[in-house]
């Protein structure tokens, strides 16, 4: 979704995101759908480490809409 974003606007702030942060949105992904159909439990830290995350692409976003 953040490749259609940063297609769209053309926002740097977002390819920057995408870049820098690709490996946890794959992991973060995975975890999704390994979660919701396989029922896997994920440690504290891959916990807190995809949080950052997410609240980074929040950031992002809103960074990217003003």
């Amino acid at each position: 979704m953040l490749e259609l974003l940063h297609e769209v606007t053309g926002k740097e702030v977002i390819k920057e995101t995408l870049e820098k942060r690709s490996v946890e949105l794959a992991l973060l992904e995975d975890v999704y759908i390994t979660w919701k159909y396989v029922g896997r439990d994920f440690s504290a830290e891959k916990v807190k480490r995809l949080k950052e995350v997410v609240e980074e692409v929040e950031n992002t976003t809103r960074e990217a809409a003003d």
